[in-house]
């Protein structure tokens, strides 16, 4: 192989990786999106309620935080230490918001 082909070989499984990316994002999202919190539990993708011990900064300036669950939510899951995660908040009901 040349030099262009090889370029236009590299080019194509760029493409073919980020096609892979968003139909993997795509289907995370619609399972996440019809999923109730029990389920997300029992399936070990959630951990909901979480109690924030502790947050800092490592050598490479990332956001490191430590969390605990609830003794009744013992469940296996799917978490490691050191991978991505998310967080997200419970947005409080008021008459105010209700509208």
């Amino acid at each position: 192989m040349n030099q262009p082909e090889i370029e236009e070989e590299l080019k194509a499984l760029l493409s073919l990786i980020k096609r892979e990316k968003e139909e993997e994002l795509a289907q995370y999202n619609i399972k996440m999106a019809g999923t109730s919190f029990a389920e997300r539990r029992k399936q070990g993708l959630c951990w909901y309620p979480v109690r924030i011990e502790k947050t800092s900064f490592d050598a490479g300036e990332r956001l490191m935080v430590r969390i605990s669950r609830s003794r009744e939510h013992l469940d296996s899951h799917l978490f490691q230490s050191g991978n991505h995660s998310g967080f997200f908040r419970m947005a409080q009901v008021t008459p105010k918001t209700i509208r």
